[in-house]
C-alpha cells in the first residue's frame, strides 16, 4: 500500500499549531533539519508528538533530522521518543 501525504516541517516548538493544526492530509512530521536548530527541541518530542495527536492530525512518518546517524548525539535518552 502507497499512502500519499504532505512533508510539514518546523524548526522552533513555537511553529507546531501553526504548521499541524489545521491540516486536512496526512503528513510527514519533518523534524528540524540541522543537529543545530533540532537540539533545542529534541527534549521537547513527547510534548511536540501529544499536540500534533491531539490536533487530530495522520501522521505517517517522522523525518529525521539531517546528521550521521553514528554521531553519540544520536543515542536515545529516556525523553527522546515520538
Amino acid at each position: 500500500m502507497i499512502r500519499f501525504g504532505i512533508r510539514q516541517s518546523f524548526d522552533r516548538i513555537e511553529q507546531v499549531e501553526e504548521r499541524y493544526a489545521n491540516l486536512n492530509a496526512p503528513v510527514e512530521v519533518a523534524l528540524p533539519y540541522y543537529w543545530d536548530i533540532y537540539e533545542p527541541v529534541r527534549r521537547h518530542l513527547a510534548e511536540i508528538a501529544e499536540k500534533i495527536k491531539s490536533y487530530g492530525t495522520t501522521v505517517l512518518s517522522i523525518h529525521a533530522v539531517q546528521a550521521p546517524i553514528t554521531d553519540e548525539k544520536f543515542k536515545k535518552g529516556e525523553n527522546d521518543q515520538f
